[in-house]
Parts: C-alpha cells; sequence; structure tokens
C-alpha cells in the first residue's frame, strides 16, 4: 500500500509539471523573444531567439487596456504559436489587406476573452508604431467562412481559438477581432 502512496505521488506530481510546461515555456520564449526583437532593431536585420529557431520576432503587439505586451514572430505555424503569436504571412503580402495575427487562448491570446469595440492596439515595427481602434468581433467557423484580410486597408486582425476554455483540442471555431488603423497614427 505504501508503494502505491508513493506511485500515486510521483504521478500527480508528474501531471502537475506537465499541465504547467506549455504556459511556462511560453513566458520563457517571450523573455528570448523580447531579447531577439531588441537584437533585431540594434542591428537593423531579423535575428533568431535561439540558435535552432525556424522564426524571428517581427513586431511588437502592445494591449494598454489589458496590459498586454507580447512580441510578434513571423509566420503562425504550430511551432511558432507554442512560444508566442504570430503574423500570417500569406496575409501580410495581400494588397490593401489586414495585417492578421494568431496566437493561442490558453496562453498569449487570454486576453481576447475580455476585449471589446474601442480598445487600443498598438503593434510597433521596425521603422514605425501604429495604433488600431477595436471595431468589430466575429465568431468564425474556419470551414464555412474564410478569415479574409482584404477589405480592411492598413488594418489589424487578431485571430484566436473559441471558446474560451474550452475542453476539446483542436475546437474549429475562431473568434477574429478586427481593428482599424487610426487616422492619426504614424
Amino acid at each position: 500500500m505504501r508503494y502505491l502512496g508513493w506511485v500515486l505521488l510521483i504521478g500527480a506530481g508528474a501531471a502537475i509539471i506537465q499541465s504547467l510546461w506549455i504556459p511556462i515555456k511560453a513566458e520563457a520564449a517571450q523573455f528570448l523573444l523580447e531579447t531577439a526583437w531588441i537584437d533585431t532593431l540594434t542591428k537593423g536585420s531579423p535575428q533568431r531567439p535561439w540558435p535552432w529557431a525556424d522564426h524571428h520576432p517581427v513586431a511588437r503587439l502592445i494591449v494598454p487596456r489589458h496590459g498586454v505586451d507580447l512580441i510578434v514572430m513571423a509566420g503562425d505555424s504550430g511551432e511558432a504559436l507554442a512560444f508566442g503569436p504570430g503574423e500570417n504571412l500569406e496575409a501580410k503580402n495581400v494588397e490593401g489587406g489586414s495585417r492578421i495575427i494568431s496566437g493561442h487562448n490558453d496562453t498569449h491570446f487570454r486576453f481576447m476573452e475580455h476585449v471589446r469595440p474601442g480598445d487600443e492596439f498598438i503593434l510597433e515595427g521596425p521603422q514605425n508604431a501604429v495604433r488600431y481602434e477595436v471595431v468589430r468581433i466575429d465568431i468564425v467557423d474556419p470551414d464555412k467562412t474564410a478569415i479574409n484580410p482584404a477589405g480592411n486597408p492598413d488594418g489589424l486582425m487578431l485571430v484566436t481559438c473559441y471558446p474560451f476554455g474550452g475542453v476539446s483540442p483542436g475546437e474549429r471555431l475562431r473568434i477574429a477581432v478586427t481593428a482599424i488603423r487610426k487616422k492619426h497614427s504614424q
């Protein structure tokens, strides 16, 4: 019986460590991404956050009302999103379209549950900072409706899985927050 107690205790400890692994990795990665972002600005060329990284920082996303300050990476692959929000590179190439940034709703984009129209996003790039105002929040089934960057020139969209706190992996719905560039922004 004593042996069973130790096995259960070790198993519980392993489960706790495993459940904390993703949030800890996500927070630690932001520190390394912050350093790479500063190096990118200083050196004038993209810098990887660690030697084997397949991605590099392209922007800083600030959401003042929610106390959010995140480094955004080039690309929104599953690997990139494990470390922080990523910019969809295909959308970036759509002329006159919005920039689209995605993130996981259980780590970096937790705040999205509380975003409301009128909230401000600030996207700092290597050359300037642009201010955006949230104008629309949509729940989208990507199998039925594409998240389309066209139609909001110089806009910004933030996208994450929906619902928040959902228990089913691979949830198909998305929350898409559309923001327009403020007129007096750089």
